[in-house]
């Protein structure tokens, strides 16, 4: 029954501890010594939900709290550039 392939990696969530996705994959290649295409494939998921939750945190605090967008910029860790394309209206398309 020959080779059994690449080796296959589980990735422990106990092991991160940074807060911003960045981070996670530099975070992942230091503890781990798996290769950056590992590190990237292994915390894909795990990067895409905490962007969408920094959004959605943006999004309530401006919205639902009223803070101004610069007060959530520094809040959630977002530039101001970033935290006001969340909220820009696209034009009426042709």
């Amino acid at each position: 029954m020959g080779s059994r392939g690449p080796p296959r990696y589980v990735l422990d969530p106990a092991l991160i501890t940074t807060a911003r996705p960045q981070d996670v994959v530099k975070e992942v290649m230091a503890k781990t010594g798996v290769s950056r295409n590992t590190a990237q494939r292994l915390t894909a998921t795990l990067r895409a939900d905490m962007r969408h939750n920094r959004e959605k945190q943006a999004r309530r605090l401006v919205l639902d709290e009223g803070w101004t967008k610069s007060a959530v910029a520094r809040e959630v860790g977002l530039s101001r550039r970033r935290v006001c394309a969340l909220f820009r209206v696209s034009p009426a398309g042709p």
